[in-house]
């Protein structure tokens, strides 16, 4: 080959080596983008098992500071006796 072949195909070997880096660059973009979907779903639910839980615990509270009552009044009506 000569010189000014050689210099043709420089160019052009460039240009492909950019293009196929673009291309792997938004292939790995594409799955960059899957992965924080993914992420921004799993601390949407943890998020929301975040609220039940509260709920649950205020709700057992609750149900403690209901138990204490019965067994208070309990304990007076047996002491009436």
């Amino acid at each position: 080959m000569s010189q000014e072949s050689i210099m043709k195909h420089i160019p052009l070997a460039a240009l492909l080596t950019a293009i196929i880096q673009l291309i792997a660059g938004g292939i790995w973009i594409g799955s960059i983008n899957e992965r924080v979907s993914a992420l921004e779903t799993a601390v949407a639910e943890r998020h929301e098992i975040s609220a039940r839980l509260i709920r649950v615990e205020e709700s057992s509270k609750n149900t403690y500071d209901l138990l204490q009552r019965i067994d208070s009044r309990l304990g007076r009506l047996e002491e009436q006796r």
